[in-house]
């Protein structure tokens, strides 16, 4: 399938009540390259998008990796020198002060809540 219509699937299957799609972009890489791309009408490679469910599904992917190539342990904070400060401004509850661990636990109570139906 050509990756224009995997696009508009993914639009059409995204849309919500309002009408308005939630996919707006498709990337693909492979082996650092980007080997295609797609966007929404108004959206291009030179907007900035939000990016909070791509970043955690990023930093994921790379925080695998450092631990699997022994680089990090999921026991210890992100090696970010300026998350570690205590002058952070957005306060000490940001997550870049938890560990891979904690946050799996966190995310873990917050998905996997028990609900009555």
């Amino acid at each position: 399938m050509p990756i224009a219509d995997a696009f508009d699937e993914a639009s059409d299957e995204t849309s919500d009540e309002t009408g308005v799609p939630g996919t707006r972009a498709i990337v693909i890489v492979h082996r650092g390259r980007i080997v295609a791309e797609e966007y929404a009408d108004g959206y291009s490679a030179d907007r900035k998008f939000l990016s909070q469910s791509m970043a955690k599904s990023v930093v994921n992917v790379l925080t695998g990796i450092l631990v699997k190539q022994s680089k990090l342990s999921i026991g210890q904070p992100a090696p970010v020198p300026e998350w570690q400060g205590n002058d952070d401004p957005r306060g000490h509850h940001y997550i870049g002060k938890f560990t891979a661990d904690e946050q799996w636990a966190c995310i873990h109570r917050i998905i996997f809540q028990p609900i009555d139906v």
